[in-house]
């Protein structure tokens, strides 16, 4: 029933499309979720309402309700992860991608990246299924979209990629949170990651548009890749745009000391008003970085290029920010010497 004020109090409910309400408040242990993705048919939670509180014991969650993974119940028999459109994806002990690309091993590969990092809206792909007797693939995670006056959020709103149980199984990418608000705060997570344990599936989408989150720490908005003891995925994306800003805030995270080393996900043509990267990220960036505000590069990062790219780092910013623990390294990345 819409337009009705909603308090789910220590059950889990399960809305299947757009639905309008006035406050929503989940408590005690409450969750909310949408369908799970079959094979034949995708699902999303879409939610408009004033506010949107979710205590610290309580989630919006869409786990492992994206895509399905290979030789998953309504996928079975294939050894596929399934993918953007519902079609096969990464293939045996690949995890699925999305705004990451997911971990493989033994000559798996994984489904090619997709969706809108500034409007996500696509659920995560599963990964390929396990070398040895027939192991399923994580599921994707599915999608959230919301858009409310108001979120306070202590506890968990999630999309991520599905775990699966071993044998080099492929892990299911994250979904999608795209979240439209006035304001948001609260000290809860909100994530579109990858699965892990041995096949990391790659991180989601997640975007965040607003008026003010002066109050909201940004480093608990998170799409990382899996950590996967074999293969990891790597990272998705974080897009967050005020009301003041054209072109807003892309974060590019690391995973800690042992990141490695990936793409800048800038689309051709699209400037940021800021760039951060952050947490240990390792960035090759062979294409320009051009961002109309600032560049931060920060907590350990390190942004180069590739070896013998004579066009080298090149950055467009009215300020650069470097923090002491970080750097833009090419060394070693010239002309190869003789033998």
């Amino acid at each position: 029933c819409d337009n009705v004020n909603l308090r789910i109090n220590a059950a889990t409910v399960t809305v299947a499309g757009a639905h309008a309400f006035h406050n929503v408040e989940l408590l005690n242990g409450a969750v909310l979720t949408h369908p799970e993705t079959t094979g034949t048919e995708e699902s999303g939670l879409d939610i408009a309402a004033w506010t949107l509180t979710v205590d610290s014991n309580s989630a919006v969650n869409v786990d492992g309700r994206g895509y399905l993974g290979g030789e998953r119940p309504g996928n079975a028999g294939t050894n596929e992860g399934r993918t953007l459109g519902n079609v096969p994806g990464s293939t045996i002990r690949a995890g699925g991608s999305h705004g990451g690309s997911g971990g493989a091993t033994s000559g798996g590969i994984p489904n090619a990246l997709y969706g809108d990092l500034t409007a996500p809206s696509d659920p995560g792909s599963g990964g390929g299924r396990g070398g040895d007797d027939n192991w399923p693939g994580g599921d994707g995670g599915g999608r959230i979209r919301i858009q409310t006056v108001n979120v306070v959020n202590d506890g968990l709103i999630s999309a991520n990629g599905q775990t699966p149980p071993g044998s080099h199984a492929g892990s299911g990418s994250g979904g999608s949170v795209y979240l439209t608000v006035s304001t948001m705060s609260g000290r809860g997570l909100a994530t579109a990651n990858g699965g892990g344990f041995e096949v990391g599936g790659g991180g989601g989408r997640l975007a965040l548009h607003h008026v003010d989150i002066s109050t909201l720490d940004t480093s608990r908005l998170r799409a990382l890749g899996g950590i996967g003891s074999v293969s990891s995925g790597g990272n998705g994306t974080v897009f967050i745009r005020s009301v003041a800003e054209t072109g807003g805030t892309l974060i590019v995270d690391g995973q800690g000391a042992g990141s490695s080393f990936s793409a800048l996900p800038i689309p051709p043509g699209y400037v940021f008003d800021n760039v951060i990267i952050r947490n240990n990220a390792r960035v090759v960036a062979d294409d320009p970085i051009v961002v109309s505000n600032e560049l931060q590069i920060l907590a350990g990062s390190i942004v180069t290029h590739t070896a013998g790219r004579e066009a080298g780092v090149r950055i467009e910013a009215r300020t650069l920010v470097v923090d002491a623990t970080s750097s833009i390294d090419v060394t070693g990345k010239g002309y190869p010497g003789g033998e």
